[in-house]
């Protein structure tokens, strides 16, 4: 019985240590249950479309595409639409349609911090005249401009400050005419620097390639607070207990029952 029980005590230690994490957890209290409200949290990625202000340097608006095919985003089912032509997005590029028709794949930053992007605009063919990419800032305004015809083009910035809710658009028009202007672009965008103790195991990187999904990864979430404690948690927890077991067992107060925790 002794192994067992110092399992056991080790396992219900790591619960008590992540709950009290949380300022708005009392463990083992029978005072208020109160639990801070659910909130919308944006989803990462946004694949839409939408046409250049030159005088601004940013998009006059921002229109999501309406269609996933299971492998990209368009304007419908038929390619070119009948509405918005050519437009179209997919895990490693995509295709603008005519010059009011620029392809647009949005990042929302999810916390203040500072990052840097890095990634090729690629164009593969010496028809037609080429695509043109911007990364535009929501705050700060245009971070760069390229033109790629035949060639593949270094898009990556210096780093700089974002702040929660700022979202960065990766900008492809035609230039002037949307003949043979497939493109390559997968940008990646990482936070740099030591994240505060309290966000330790924070994700810190995207890469458009490896995330890119349909409407249920694309939707907004629901951000609950045990949602927060689990992410928060999840990549420090090192003992054997689900978290998924934890959260649907731990209320306010805290009351724990471990289940799949192995005694042995």
């Amino acid at each position: 019985m002794r192994p067992r029980y110092g399992l056991f005590m080790n396992a219900f230690s790591n619960v008590r240590l992540i709950a009290t994490r949380f300022a708005w957890v009392r463990p083992f209290s029978n005072n208020s249950r109160k639990v801070p409200p659910a909130t919308l949290e944006a989803p990462a990625w946004q694949y839409g479309y939408g046409s250049m202000d030159p005088s601004s340097g940013g998009l006059k608006s921002f229109t999501p595409l309406p269609h996933f095919t299971g492998n990209s985003w368009q304007g419908g089912k038929e390619l070119p639409d009948k509405s918005i032509g050519w437009v179209m997005l997919n895990a490693e590029g995509g295709h603008p349609g005519n010059p009011s028709y620029a392809a647009v794949r949005r990042w929302t930053a999810p916390r203040d911090g500072t990052i840097r992007i890095s990634g090729k605009l690629g164009h593969a063919t010496d028809v037609g005249d080429g695509v043109r990419g911007w990364i535009v800032s929501s705050k700060a305004g245009k971070l760069g401009e390229w033109v790629a015809k035949n060639t593949k083009v270094d898009t990556a910035t210096e780093k700089f400050d974002v702040k929660r809710g700022e979202q960065i658009d990766f900008i492809v028009d035609c230039r002037n005419d949307e003949n043979s202007d497939s493109f390559t672009w997968a940008p990646r965008l990482r936070y740099v620097g030591e994240l505060p103790k309290e966000m330790a195991g924070a994700r810190q990187d995207w890469e458009a390639k490896t995330d890119f999904g349909g409407p249920g990864d694309s939707a907004p979430q629901t951000l609950t607070p045990w949602r927060s404690m689990r992410r928060c948690c999840c990549s420090r927890t090192k003992f054997p207990l689900s978290i998924d077991d934890l959260v649907s067992s731990v209320g306010l107060p805290v009351s724990c029952t471990l289940r799949n925790v192995p005694l042995l």
